[in-house]
């Protein structure tokens, strides 16, 4: 029997007031970098702290990490995923990933370039184009965020669930923090990339809500 997806209206409203939140603070870190505020000494400080850590063996597992989801893979698990929910015709899943990841690349794209942020120099990465907002930190967190979501209810055993659900918060966990320990990115373009792609993900399920009423 195909199951009934669709949020309870307050918790609808909750899924929108918690977008509008995180849009924000998004907001918010990017006015304290843009104005180069106290936020700078944070980044510098944190940069430094991570920077003390950094091993051959460390530095080797990090890049493993923040290499998860990205290039090819990321298309492949795209690919999978919304081939299966077309299979199983769950359309509004599917026009929450798609949607999500098109609006998140779209804006992630136009405050790099507006703010053209330089990274830190000792990145231990060679990567091109701007540093704020993080790229990696919003689009995985939208990806992972969205397959929690989408994914949730199509897992019956309780157990697997909570597994399944932990790996993904982890995923967006360490994904960041490597972006970080790697000095690819500072603190705050990554905590705005969190913030930036929860506001998408978290909105984008607020209008599939109010779209597929029916489904």
């Amino acid at each position: 029997m195909k199951k009934n997806f669709r949020i309870a209206p307050r918790q609808s409203y909750l899924l929108l007031f918690l977008s509008v939140i995180s849009f924000v603070l998004f907001l918010m870190i990017f006015l304290f970098v843009w104005l180069r505020s106290f936020i700078f000494d944070f980044d510098y400080a944190m940069n430094s702290s991570v920077s003390s850590f950094w091993s051959p063996a460390l530095i080797w597992l990090m890049t493993l990490i923040t290499n998860v989801g990205s290039g090819i893979m990321f298309y492949l698990i795209m690919l999978v995923v919304v081939g299966y929910f077309i299979y199983v015709r769950r359309w509004k899943k599917i026009f929450i990933l798609v949607s999500s990841l098109i609006i998140g690349g779209l804006l992630v794209t136009l405050f790099k370039d507006g703010l053209a942020r330089l990274r830190p120099s000792d990145a231990l990465l060679d990567v091109g184009g701007f540093s704020f907002p993080s790229g990696h930190a919003t689009m995985r967190l939208i990806l992972f965020g969205g397959l929690l979501y989408c994914f949730k209810d199509e897992i019956s055993d309780a157990v697997w669930r909570l597994v399944f659900m932990i790996t993904m918060v982890m995923l967006i966990f360490l994904i960041g923090f490597s972006r970080i320990f790697l000095a690819v990115h500072w603190m705050s373009d990554v905590l705005a990339g969190w913030f930036l792609g929860l506001g998408v993900l978290l909105l984008m399920i607020f209008l599939a809500d109010r779209i597929f009423k029916k489904s």
